[in-house]
């Protein structure tokens, strides 16, 4: 997120504004594909704040990969090990 855009949410009134907020920095960051790393940092934050993330609902909407779930490079999804 860049400084205009922490600045513009911090300003957003009600969940759903917030919801199509996140939803399009979602978009523009996978397209960038820096969106894991978000993720974790947003799934950090919200858990420091103690809500509830709304990546939680986004992600199986979205189609995106589950952010929870951290990279491991000895597991690999084509069942080649190493």
């Amino acid at each position: 997120m860049t400084k205009p855009e922490k600045k513009s949410f911090k300003k957003l009134k009600g969940r759903k504004n917030k919801i199509a907020f996140v939803t399009s920095i979602c978009g523009r960051l996978v397209g960038q594909a820096r969106y894991p790393k978000w993720a974790r940092a947003y799934r950090h934050r919200c858990a420091k704040k103690r809500t509830q993330c709304v990546l939680d609902q986004l992600e199986p909407k979205l189609g995106l990969a589950d952010s929870r779930q951290r990279f491991n490079p000895s597991r690999r999804s084509d069942g080649i090990e190493g």
